[in-house]
């Protein structure tokens, strides 16, 4: 999705005078430009991903009640580790659900959602953003939401930055998938 996505973003662009260009490329660096222009265009898709905590918030604040059944169970997330695009996806889930816990003060649940997301994140080689100490954060600042939710961020950001300096872009955009669509079903469903 994210290559066709690309590949139109980029088609979009508009078409370039070729009498005007004196571009003297040959294939092989043309072809280089084309991959390294997606390698910008996708750069600047991804940078605009809201937080997981973000969507909840701005749930909550139409008024909208707490539904548990909307939330992908935190038990479930062990069937997630087979894969990398399976475990990335899930991630961005797992994520989104554990803003939504922590938006509506449903605190104890998130402790099994950010065991959830620890595990999804060990999988994928980015245990760093997950690492112990900040789950033990997380457990020890439950009875401040505003807390809870930049610790979530952090996680989040920690994660993006080091999947794209190590250039496991394809990773971080199933991440935000994932995000982004599970933000999508809990405010449809609500």
């Amino acid at each position: 999705i994210l290559v066709v996505l690309t590949v139109s973003l980029y088609a979009c662009g508009g078409a370039k005078d070729s009498n005007n260009d004196k571009n003297t490329d040959t294939g092989k660096d043309s072809a280089k430009n084309i991959v390294n222009d997606i390698k910008e265009q996708n750069k600047k898709v991804l940078t605009g991903i809201p937080k997981p905590s973000e969507i909840s918030y701005l749930i909550k604040q139409t008024g909208a009640d707490f539904d548990p059944k909307l939330a992908n169970s935190p038990s479930s997330s062990d069937k997630y580790k087979t894969t990398n695009s399976k475990a990335a996806l899930n991630l961005g889930i797992y994520a989104t659900d554990l803003g939504y816990m922590v938006t509506y003060d449903k605190v104890q649940n998130a402790i099994d959602y950010m065991n959830a997301t620890q595990g999804l994140a060990d999988k994928l080689g980015i245990a760093g953003a997950f690492a112990p100490s900040t789950v033990q954060r997380f457990k020890d600042n439950l009875s401040s939401i505003d807390s809870l939710t930049n610790i979530i961020n952090e996680s989040m950001k920690k994660s993006d930055d080091y999947l794209k300096s190590e250039e496991r872009n394809d990773i971080a955009a199933l991440i935000f998938t994932g995000s982004f669509l599970e933000g999508l079903f809990i405010a449809t469903e609500l």
